[in-house]
């Protein structure tokens, strides 16, 4: 990408489609070889009640890069180890952060 990404807010009664939609971008990014070939859509349950801290969130993401793509692989020593190292979760945030960003920048994705 030549410019940072663009982020957005979907917002939407309960029925009008916004997690159909995201689903919809998901597939596309899949199947399109152009964008499947640096972009990993990241699919989450419809509710996620265990991520209640950022360092969840990427934790989440490190397990769902796992099931979906065979050349991830985030051992759960290495978080463990992560975590003894860096006590305050600010800091396990970006230790987290900076394994998943390595990870994706040693594939070419985003």
């Amino acid at each position: 990408m030549e410019v940072p990404e663009q982020h957005y807010l979907i917002l939407g009664r309960r029925g009008m489609g916004k997690t159909t939609l995201l689903l919809r971008l998901a597939y596309e990014i899949e199947n399109d070889p152009a964008l499947n070939s640096w972009l990993i859509p990241i699919v989450f349950n419809e509710e996620e009640y265990g991520i209640r801290r950022l360092f969840n969130l990427w934790e989440r993401v490190m397990a769902l890069l796992e099931q979906q793509h065979p050349d991830f692989r985030f051992e759960e020593s290495e978080i463990q180890e992560l975590s003894a190292q860096h006590p305050e979760d600010d800091a396990f945030e970006r230790a987290l952060f900076a394994r998943l960003e390595s990870e994706l920048q040693r594939s070419g994705k985003s």
